[in-house]
């Protein structure tokens, strides 16, 4: 082994699915925007303090269109919505969502770290009874701290160590202001501005491979031929009606490459098959599409050899 080193490659998956409600353009879950700030951007930023480490990331277009969604002003999440608005007018409704969204458990990390939201989650779990939360046992300064705590708790370590504001946020710990609160929110959008950016970047010095997804994260072989799910499960049920198109197969593709040159300024080589559904019927859509690599599993490898990998 000592005269054959393994090549391994670090493949980070970055996908979260398209949230946005295209018709009111409210997007119903906040992970875009809070991952952006816990995952995202620090995990190739970290790369600068070693320029000797490679990686590959999967950004898939959907997540790389919410990005700029966000940055553009164009849309909103439930959650950042209930954020920026002052708790003294938070309706019962607002405050049970508060209760119910923005605590999570005491022994999480992310509320385990900070006494004063441990205590205030913990007050609410020792209130809760039944289905009944106790949104009137709460302050409004209460409130505006959960408000601020939630927003704050996402930010990776990293990123708290070498921002002035965040870090005097995180050692006040409670009593904050509405003006706190918007820099906090503030904070987050100055940090999604950086992502792409910075992926681009690293990119060009050669340090990151950046791979892409068909848009919509289609289950690749289904699509080309819904008859190819028996190679893997001979005993599966289909539906009566056979559903043929890699032509749809190819546009979701071409979609994700379009999508990534527009960004990063250069064609993928690699492609991250949603679900690590792969097969056969795929290769043609890959070759039309110039796609040079994708990534399978070693259950797939076994299926493919016909050995038991061990």
């Amino acid at each position: 082994m000592k005269d054959r080193p393994l090549n391994v490659a670090f493949i980070w998956h970055m996908h979260q699915p398209f949230y946005k409600d295209t018709v009111t353009n409210v997007v119903v879950m906040p992970w875009v925007r809070l991952h952006a700030i816990k995952d995202y951007y620090d995990m190739v930023a970290i790369l600068d303090d070693h320029p000797s480490l490679k990686q590959v990331f999967n950004l898939v277009p959907s997540l790389i269109q919410q990005i700029k969604d966000y940055i553009r002003g164009g849309i909103i999440d439930k959650y950042l919505e209930i954020t920026l608005k002052p708790a003294s007018e938070l309706s019962l409704a607002e405050k049970a969502f508060v209760l119910e969204r923005f605590c999570e458990v005491s022994w999480h990390k992310r509320v385990a770290s900070h006494p004063h939201y441990l205590e205030l989650v913990r007050k609410k779990e020792s209130l809760f009874t039944g289905d009944v939360l106790p949104v009137e046992e709460f302050s409004e300064d209460e409130y505006r701290d959960l408000q601020v705590w939630f927003n704050l708790s996402w930010f990776d370590p990293h990123i708290v160590k070498s921002d002035r504001e965040l870090l005097r946020l995180m050692d006040k710990g409670g009593g904050f202001t509405e003006e706190e609160k918007k820099v906090v929110v503030g904070k987050q959008f100055e940090i999604m501005k950086k992502i792409l950016p910075k992926y681009r970047e690293m990119q060009e010095k050669g340090q990151v491979e950046i791979m892409v997804s068909p848009f919509y994260h289609p289950v690749l072989p289904l699509l080309c031929d819904t008859a190819s799910a028996t190679v893997a499960l001979p005993e599966i049920s289909l539906p009566n009606f056979r559903y043929a198109y890699p032509q749809d197969a190819l546009e979701q593709v071409m979609s994700g490459v379009r999508v990534y040159r527009k960004n990063f300024g250069r064609r993928p080589l690699g492609l991250w098959c949603p679900e690590l559904a792969v097969g056969e019927g795929i290769l043609n859509v890959l070759y039309e599409t110039g796609i040079s690599w994708i990534v399978a599993d070693e259950e797939i490898l076994a299926k493919s050899v016909g050995e038991d990998i061990k």
